[in-house]
C-alpha cells in the first residue's frame, strides 16, 4: 500500500522536474524580455532614459541569461511544488482542512502577486533611486564617481532584494496566521 504513495510521489518530482526544464528552456527563449522586465524599473527615475550596462566578459550575458531563466523558473516551480503537495495529501484531508488550505494557498498566491507587483512599481524603483542619488551627491565633491552598472550586478542585486522581500512578507504573512 505504502509502495503506490511512494510510486506517486516518484512521479510527481518527476513531472516537477520535466515542468522545470521546460519552463526553464520556455524562460530562455524570451530572456530578452524578461531582462527588459526587470530592467524597466531603473527607467522610472532615470531622466533622460538611457540606462546602460557595462560588460567585462565574453560570455558574461550568456550566464547572466542562464542566472534569470533559473530564477524565474525557481520561482515558478515553488507555486508548482506547492500545488502538487496540495493535490497528494488533498484525498486524505477533511472537508473543512481541505477548504481552510485551498483558501490558504490561494491567498498566498495572490499575495506573491501583488508583492511582485508592488516590488518591481515601487520597492525595487525607489532602493534603486536612494543608491544612484550617491552618485549625484559625490558630483559635487571634487572627486567624481561614475557609476557603470554590470549587468550580472544589477541583476544579483534585483534577485537579493527580491528575496529579501519575500522572506520579509513570508515571515509577516505567518505571524499573523500565527495569531488568528
Amino acid at each position: 500500500m505504502i509502495y503506490k504513495y511512494l510510486i506517486e510521489i516518484k512521479s510527481r518530482f518527476f513531472f516537477a522536474f520535466i515542468a522545470w526544464s521546460f519552463t526553464t528552456i520556455n524562460c530562455y527563449f524570451f530572456k530578452e524580455t524578461l531582462l527588459f522586465i526587470i530592467i524597466q524599473p531603473s527607467f522610472i527615475y532615470n531622466e533622460n532614459n538611457s540606462f546602460y550596462f557595462l560588460t567585462t566578459n565574453v560570455t558574461e550575458i550568456f550566464l547572466t541569461y542562464i542566472h534569470l531563466s533559473y530564477f524565474i523558473t525557481n520561482q515558478i516551480l515553488v507555486t508548482f511544488l506547492l500545488y502538487q503537495i496540495f493535490v497528494f495529501i488533498a484525498p486524505g484531508l477533511y472537508l473543512y482542512e481541505y477548504c481552510s488550505l485551498r483558501t490558504f494557498l490561494i491567498i498566498i498566491f495572490i499575495c506573491w502577486l501583488i508583492l511582485i507587483t508592488f516590488f518591481n512599481n515601487y520597492i525595487f524603483p525607489t532602493t534603486l533611486y536612494f543608491f544612484l542619488e550617491f552618485q549625484k551627491y559625490l558630483n559635487f565633491q571634487k572627486s567624481t564617481f561614475y557609476f557603470e552598472a554590470k549587468l550580472n550586478e544589477y541583476l544579483n542585486f534585483y534577485e537579493s532584494l527580491y528575496l529579501l522581500c519575500i522572506f520579509c512578507f513570508q515571515t509577516v504573512f505567518f505571524i499573523f496566521l500565527l495569531h488568528i
